[in-house]
C-alpha cells in the first residue's frame, strides 16, 4: 500500500513539473496574428514635429549624405549622423546647429565609414564604423578612447548602463553567440543567446544586419531582418520570449546556397528597424508588402579596396522619385511581447530610434531626411 501511495506521488510531481515546464514554454512563446495587429490599427498617432535634412534643406547644417542615426542627450541636444559626410551634427531641440564633430580621416575623432552612434549615461558618444572601429568621444567630440574588434564586426550597437558595448555577432565569429559585449578598452565582457545548429546560425547570420535595441532594464529586444520573430534576452543572456507575428502578404523563406566561392543567402528583409521606449514597450518598423526590384535597391551599397588598401564605398543607384511609400508600417509591442497598436508609415525607413514621447524615424537613401513625430497612444 505505501508502496503504492509512494508510486502514486511520483506520479504527480512528474505530472506537476510537467505541467510548470509546459506553461513555462507557452509563456516563451507568443503568437501575433494578423486579425490581432489589424484591430490594433490606430491606437497609435503619430504627428509630425519637424523633418531633418532633405535634399534641398534651406539650412546648409542639414545637407545630409545617407543619415544613418540620431540620438538624444541627457541635457536635450541632439546628434545626428551624418554617415555620407563623415560627421555629427548637433542641435540643440529648438533645431538650432551648434557645431560639427568629426571629420573625414583615419585619426582619433576622424571617421571612415560611420555607421551608427550610441549615448551613454555619461554623455560620451560612441561611434561604430564599417572597419570593425570603435571609438569613445566625450560629448564636446574629444576623442577619449578606441579599439579595434577582432572577434566579430562593427555595425548596429547598443550601450547600457554599466557602459558594456553590444554587437550583433550571429555566430559569425569563432565564439558562437547572438551578441557579443565588450568595455571601453575593447575587452570581451560577455555574450547573449546560445549556440544553435549550423542552418539556423546561417539564417541569423545574413549580410543584412539584424535590428536590436536595449529596453531600461538592460533586456535584449532583437528583430530579425528577414523572419517575422521577435526575441527578449535578459541582460543575463536568458531567452525571455520569442514572438511571431503575421504581416499581409506571405514572407518567402530563407534560401541557403553552396556555391565555389562559399555560402550565399536569399531574403526577403521585412524590419528596418527596433526601439524601445521608456514604457518598456517595443516599436518594430515592417513592412505592409513585398518589394518592388527598385525598392530592393535602396540603400544597396558596393565596397571596394585600392591596391593602396584604401577603401571606396558607394550606394547603388536606384530611380525611386516620390518620398512618399506605402510600404511600411510600425507595430508596437508591450514588455510581454503582445501587439498595442500598430500605424502605417508613408516614408521610407531604414531605421527608428524613439526618446520620451518621439519618435524618429530615418529614411537614409531616398530622401535624406530624418522625421520626427510625437507620440500618443488611444
Amino acid at each position: 500500500m505505501k508502496k503504492a501511495k509512494f508510486q502514486f506521488a511520483v506520479l504527480i510531481g512528474v505530472c506537476v513539473l510537467f505541467a510548470l515546464f509546459l506553461e513555462s514554454n507557452e509563456q516563451k512563446q507568443i503568437q501575433n496574428n494578423l486579425e490581432e495587429i489589424i484591430a490594433c490599427q490606430g491606437k497609435l498617432k503619430l504627428t509630425l514635429v519637424r523633418e531633418w535634412g532633405g535634399l534641398e534643406p534651406e539650412d546648409e547644417a542639414q545637407l545630409f549624405h545617407e543619415p544613418s542615426d540620431i540620438e538624444v542627450d541627457q541635457n536635450g541636444l541632439i546628434y545626428i549622423l551624418d554617415a555620407g559626410n563623415k560627421r555629427i551634427q548637433v542641435y540643440d531641440n529648438s533645431g538650432k546647429f551648434i557645431k560639427t564633430i568629426g571629420r573625414k580621416g583615419k585619426g582619433p575623432g576622424e571617421f571612415t565609414f560611420p555607421s551608427d552612434v550610441a549615448i551613454d549615461n555619461q554623455n560620451n558618444l560612441v561611434i561604430s564604423e564599417s572597419m570593425n572601429r570603435i571609438q569613445i568621444l566625450g560629448s564636446e567630440g574629444v576623442y577619449k578612447n578606441g579599439f579595434t574588434l577582432t572577434e566579430t564586426f562593427a555595425g548596429s550597437m547598443e550601450v547600457n548602463q554599466e557602459q558594456e558595448l553590444f554587437f550583433y555577432n550571429g555566430g559569425r565569429s569563432k565564439i558562437n553567440s547572438l551578441f557579443l559585449k565588450y568595455d571601453y578598452e575593447g575587452n570581451n565582457v560577455g555574450k547573449i543567446g546560445e549556440p544553435e545548429e549550423e542552418k539556423e546560425r546561417m539564417l541569423r547570420s545574413l549580410k543584412y544586419m539584424n535590428h536590436f535595441s536595449l529596453d531600461k532594464q538592460g533586456n535584449l529586444c532583437l528583430g530579425f531582418s528577414s523572419r517575422t520573430i521577435l526575441e527578449k534576452y535578459s541582460k543575463n543572456g536568458e531567452l525571455i520570449w520569442m514572438d511571431s507575428y503575421e504581416l499581409p502578404f506571405k514572407v518567402p523563406e530563407v534560401k541557403i546556397r553552396r556555391t565555389s566561392q562559399g555560402i550565399s543567402t536569399e531574403a526577403e528583409i521585412v524590419t528596418a528597424g527596433i526601439t524601445v521606449d521608456d514604457q518598456e514597450r517595443i516599436y518594430l518598423a515592417t513592412l505592409t508588402r513585398k518589394k518592388s526590384e527598385e525598392e530592393r535597391k535602396v540603400g544597396g551599397e558596393i565596397a571596394m579596396m585600392s591596391s593602396d588598401g584604401s577603401y571606396s564605398q558607394r550606394t547603388v543607384p536606384h530611380t525611386i522619385e516620390s518620398f512618399n511609400t506605402d510600404l511600411y508600417q510600425l507595430l508596437v509591442f508591450d514588455k510581454s511581447g503582445k501587439i498595442v497598436a500598430s500605424q502605417n508609415l508613408d516614408v521610407f525607413c531604414n531605421k527608428i530610434k524613439v526618446h520620451k514621447d518621439r519618435l524618429f524615424v530615418i529614411d537614409s537613401y531616398v530622401a535624406a531626411k530624418i522625421y520626427e513625430y510625437e507620440i500618443s497612444f488611444e
